[in-house]
């Protein structure tokens, strides 16, 4: 599960409420934009507590970006993984493993982009959308974020806008990710920007 919370402070009890009446809860939720836009004290991590979940975040306790959190049921017994920490002041994106059967392992991550993201956040994006491909740390990947690429017709496969959309694009076909999400993730605007990509079908 993943959703956009915008400040999660304000719907955590509401998300708490909808989980309690599902009969089969999500193993793993997503959550971005944890952070609200103006505060005069961060919140601290107990505030995003839920019941039943172990939890891990990135960027709640700092100035920097709006804050990502991992919910994940505590039988997963799901870890942090660091994929590139050179890339942690530049890139908001959180990681973390589960062990599966014998020795295949799932690296699972989340990703902000903001719609006025940088240059350099895109590039950095993107390397680490590759480095994925490369790495040995992991037998299968799930990665679900809010990128904000509005233009890309994932469902028809191209993209003639940006050149920023036509690099994502190109880097999720070349690392052989598999886009799951092909209709609106935002109904008014008619846009899917909201994405799960996985490294197999």
């Amino acid at each position: 599960m993943f959703t956009n919370a915008v400040c999660l402070l304000n719907k955590r009890f509401e998300l708490q409420l909808r989980l309690n009446q599902l009969q089969s809860k999500p193993d793993i939720i997503g959550v971005v934009e944890v952070k609200p836009k103006n505060y005069k004290e961060l919140p601290q991590l107990p505030e995003y507590n839920l019941e039943d979940y172990d939890v891990h975040c990135s960027n709640t306790d700092s100035t920097q970006g709006r804050g990502i959190i991992f919910y994940t049921a505590p039988w997963l017994k799901a870890s942090c993984y660091n994929l590139h920490p050179n890339d942690s002041n530049v890139l908001e994106s959180l990681w973390i493993t589960v062990s599966l059967r014998d020795k295949d392992r799932l690296l699972i991550g989340c990703m902000y982009r903001s719609p006025n993201s940088s240059v350099a956040n895109d590039e950095q994006l993107n390397k680490q959308i590759k480095l994925l491909y490369t790495s040995t740390e992991a037998s299968h990947i799930l990665l679900m974020g809010d990128f904000n690429y509005s233009n890309i017709d994932w469902e028809l496969g191209r993209c003639s806008t940006t050149p920023s959309e036509r690099l994502f694009m190109k880097t999720v076909n070349d690392s052989f990710l598999h886009q799951h999400v092909n209709s609106p993730t935002r109904a008014r605007q008619n846009l899917c920007v909201q994405l799960f990509l996985t490294s197999y079908l």
